[in-house]
């Protein structure tokens, strides 16, 4: 026969709650916070721009479907989801410029395609400059482990192949 002696039993009870409480908290995770249009349509324009978003002005920001996962602002050669997408067209504005932002959840693009879309009339040189700098600033943040709207440009200058550039290391030519 064995005998149960509940006095003994109460450690282990209160060692196996504590342990329950634990393991509970532990797999609790925190409510994320909502996301604001209006502010990842600036964090966008100012990692285009390398610029901290406090220099960077929302003009307007209206709810939108757009017809389509390109938020209606396709780029050739791509193809989307034909689903009706919920977002924000956005009107931002740096630098003298306007931009088109279209957003969605936490993502969002700079739209180029459509009228009143900006960089206004940039020239084909500037346009590609500013994508190589959007490309350098995302691959060091990348290298670095930070955002890459903790990188900031300072200066671009043209380099004639020659001379390497004030405070470039000989690697670099």
């Amino acid at each position: 026969m064995i005998t149960f002696r509940f006095r003994s039993f109460i450690p282990y009870c209160v060692a196996l709650t504590a342990l329950l409480a634990s393991s509970a908290c532990e797999n609790s995770r925190p409510t994320p916070k909502p996301i604001d249009p209006g502010t990842v349509a600036r964090q966008i324009v100012a990692e285009y721009l390398s610029l901290p978003i406090t220099d960077i002005t929302l003009v307007s920001l209206e709810a939108q479907e757009f017809n389509d996962s390109s938020l209606d602002c396709p780029e050739p050669d791509m193809a989307y989801q034909q689903v009706v997408t919920p977002g924000q067209r956005a009107s931002v504005e740096a630098q003298g410029r306007r931009f088109d932002v279209r957003v969605s959840g936490g993502h969002g693009k700079i739209c180029r395609h459509n009228k009143g879309s900006s960089p206004a009339h940039p020239s084909q040189r500037e346009s590609a400059v500013a994508s190589m700098v959007a490309l350098a600033r995302r691959d060091l943040a990348a290298v670095l482990s930070v955002e890459t709207s903790e990188i900031h440009q300072l200066d671009i200058r043209p380099y004639d192949g020659k001379k390497p550039p004030t405070g470039c290391m000989p690697q670099c030519t």
